[in-house]
């Protein structure tokens, strides 16, 4: 039975108006180690960390003309008269979700069945649990039959838009047989 150590970190830059961020420098660090992986977005916003050991970490990204959280918000930006649900970015993550995870086996048999020929049989599967689901719960409704409705107004809480909510509800699994006759 085999298990991984690593895996990888993905992501994606965006500014506060949810743009995409090419040429940003991201930063992975290691908060048990202090180890610190460096890579820069591509032309959609995106970096990805390879070969990453389980563990805790912070990411971060920086880019010349933009402000950093560690610099602190500009003053208003938490003034109630300035907030406008319509164009804010929301997201959801419930405090008890669970860390998702990947478990993964394999074994092989091999057997000379003959003078020169070998017999390979393998199974290889993984099974993965809680994984991350992305949904949108203030969806809005498909229009009824003849109706013409705006999005907004078939929205739920029509005072927002999209309330991304991020939950571990996926799962997945895999098995595979493998043969080989040489």
């Amino acid at each position: 039975m085999a298990q991984f150590e690593t895996s990888a970190v993905p992501g994606t830059v965006r500014d506060p108006s949810n743009n995409l961020v090419p040429a940003a420098n991201a930063t992975l660090l290691s908060l048990e180690t202090g180890i610190r992986f460096s890579a820069t977005t591509n032309e959609f916003g995106d970096y990805q960390f390879l070969n990453v050991r389980i563990g805790l970490y912070r990411v971060t990204a920086e880019k010349p003309g933009f402000r950093t959280t560690q610099q602190g918000y500009p003053a208003g930006l938490t003034d109630p008269d300035r907030f406008n649900p319509l164009l804010a970015i929301i997201s959801y993550i419930p405090r008890e979700s669970p860390t998702g995870y990947v478990q993964t086996w394999s074994f092989s048999i091999q057997r000379e069945v003959a003078r020169h020929t070998v017999v390979d049989v393998g199974y290889v599967g993984n099974k993965s649990t809680h994984l991350i689901l992305f949904a949108d719960y203030n969806q809005a409704r498909p229009n009824r039959p003849g109706e013409n409705a705006s999005i907004q107004a078939r929205r739920p809480n029509p005072a927002f838009s999209a309330i991304t909510v991020t939950f571990p509800g996926a799962f997945g699994n895999y098995h595979a047989l493998q043969a080989r006759l040489e």
